[in-house]
């Protein structure tokens, strides 16, 4: 979903206003069996996600060699 830029089937985006507006939720599942993502949560959990990637990875706690090859690179995001 990410690579795509857009939801896969039975995966709907909102914000959260509309969110508050709809009286929906972020990972909540709506009466037509769609998932809900806020995207600014889903931003958000994908944040904390990177971080602790990161941090384990930092740690050497993650046995993947893949955080090793050339082809990624990790770098800090500054606001």
């Amino acid at each position: 979903m990410i690579d795509q830029l857009r939801p896969g089937k039975g995966i709907m985006f909102t914000t959260r206003k509309e969110a508050i507006e709809d009286k929906t939720k972020h990972l909540q599942v709506d009466q037509y069996g769609h998932l809900i993502l806020v995207l600014e949560d889903f931003y958000d959990d994908l944040q904390k996600a990177a971080k602790k990637i990161v941090n384990l990875f930092d740690q050497k706690k993650i046995t993947n060699k893949k955080g090793n090859m050339a082809f990624i690179d990790i770098l800090e995001y500054k606001k």
